[in-house]
C-alpha cells in the first residue's frame, strides 16, 4: 500500500512540474516569435530601402534571435538567416558592381531555396505579424530575382 501511495504522490508530482514547465515554455515560444518578428521587420525594412548600414544593423544578431529562443522555429523561420547571409553578399556586389558570374549564379540560387522556404510560412497564433514578415520576405526575394538574376 505504501508503494502505490508514493507512486501515485510521484505522478502527482510529475504532472504538476510538467504543468509548472508548460506556461513557462509557451511564454518561451511567445517571447521567440516577438523577437522573430521584431528582428523580420527592421530585415525587410532594410531590403526595401536598399540600406546595407541599415541591413547591418538589422542582421547583426540574428543567428541569435532564431536559435537561442528555447524552441525550434520551424524550417521557414529559420530563413532569416540565410536572407541576411545572401542579402549582406547581393548588397555588397551591387555596391562596388563586383559580382563573378559564379558568385551571381550561387547567390541567385540560395535565393530560390531562401524564398521557396519562406512561401510555406503558415500562421503563427503566438505572433500574428510572422505570416505577413515571411511573405513580404518572399516578395523582395522574387523581385531581386527578377531584377539580378535575370
Amino acid at each position: 500500500m505504501v508503494r502505490t501511495g508514493n507512486t501515485a504522490l510521484r505522478a502527482a508530482m510529475l504532472l504538476m512540474l510538467a504543468g509548472a514547465a508548460m506556461p513557462a515554455a509557451a511564454a518561451d515560444k511567445a517571447a521567440g516569435w516577438h523577437n522573430w518578428a521584431d528582428r523580420g521587420e527592421r530585415i525587410v525594412a532594410a531590403i526595401g530601402a536598399v540600406n546595407p548600414a541599415q541591413l547591418g544593423s538589422a542582421c547583426d544578431g540574428v543567428t541569435g534571435t532564431v536559435v537561442s529562443q528555447g524552441f525550434q522555429f520551424p524550417y521557414w523561420g529559420q530563413q532569416l538567416i540565410g536572407v541576411c547571409h545572401v542579402y549582406r553578399s547581393l548588397f555588397s556586389h551591387l555596391k562596388d558592381n563586383s559580382t563573378t558570374r559564379s558568385a551571381k549564379k550561387s547567390e541567385c540560387k540560395e535565393l530560390k531555396q531562401i524564398g521557396g522556404h519562406l512561401a510555406k510560412a503558415t500562421d503563427i497564433a503566438e505572433e500574428p505579424r510572422a505570416l505577413f514578415i515571411a511573405q513580404q520576405l518572399v516578395v523582395h526575394i522574387d523581385a531581386m530575382r527578377e531584377v539580378y538574376c535575370s
